[in-house]
């Protein structure tokens, strides 16, 4: 009688541990989703973010003087410290009648410089970069911007 009672015993012990086991995985399985969901929320605010600045110009006609105001923000856009890859602009008849693609501040301020006041542009968000689709990035900031010369 005494081995049946610890028996018994042990294996209530048994019990209660695998309850316990089996509580603390599901414990740990929600936080992971939860986190998980955080992380989600937290990338699409930062692309919100970085976009923001870029979303009054793309997918309109400008005058002159905003598609400056435009190549400017991303300049500025491009110079920061926790940029990892810098917006990729397509010019299509600014520089001479030529199409350029560029990044780099110094053919940033080129493009910017061949802006006409008086004439109007189209900015788009492009596939026109081979690395970037519709000129999105995977992590949803804009990749590749193209402005036209209308």
């Amino acid at each position: 009688m005494e081995n049946a009672s610890k028996a018994l015993i042990i294996a209530g012990a048994i019990l209660i541990s695998i309850l316990l086991i089996g509580g603390g995985v599901a414990i740990v399985s929600s936080i992971s989703e939860v986190v998980d969901e955080a992380t989600t929320t937290t990338g699409a605010l930062t692309a919100s973010m970085h976009n923001s600045k870029l979303d009054n110009y793309v997918g309109k006609n400008v005058t002159g003087a905003v598609a400056r105001e435009f190549i400017a923000s991303v300049i500025t856009s491009n110079s920061g410290s926790d940029v990892k890859e810098p917006i990729l602009i397509n010019a299509y008849k600014i520089v001479g009648d030529k199409f350029t693609h560029k990044y780099k501040t110094t053919d940033l301020k080129q493009i910017y410089n061949g802006i006409v006041s008086g004439a109007m542009y189209s900015i788009k968000s492009t596939s026109g970069c081979s690395r970037y689709s519709g000129g999105i990035r995977s992590d949803g900031t804009y990749g590749c911007i193209s402005i036209t010369k209308l």
